[in-house]
């Protein structure tokens, strides 16, 4: 792993942070207390999913069982959200 940090930070100029965390790096923590908030479940996978989910350009599949997301996304859209059986 360090061999590729160095190799990308000095070799090929593309700056590598060693110690990168997804949730603080990415997104304001009163954002992921809002989304806690609108029922999203309080662990890091969940709040990972969820920041992809934010930030995608496409419309993201979920593979929800439990429909955890499914009242998250219900939550955080409120009437605005239109769906279709």
């Amino acid at each position: 792993m360090n061999e590729w940090i160095y190799y990308c930070n000095y070799e090929i100029d593309l700056k590598v942070i060693e110690n990168f965390d997804l949730t603080k790096d990415i997104i304001k923590s009163n954002v992921i207390r809002q989304w806690v908030n609108q029922k999203l479940p309080d662990d890091q996978y969940s709040i990972e999913n969820a920041i992809f989910i934010k930030n995608s350009i496409k419309w993201p599949l979920i593979i929800d069982p439990q429909n955890q997301a499914l009242n998250w996304i219900k939550e955080m859209e409120g009437n605005a959200l239109k769906i279709y059986k």
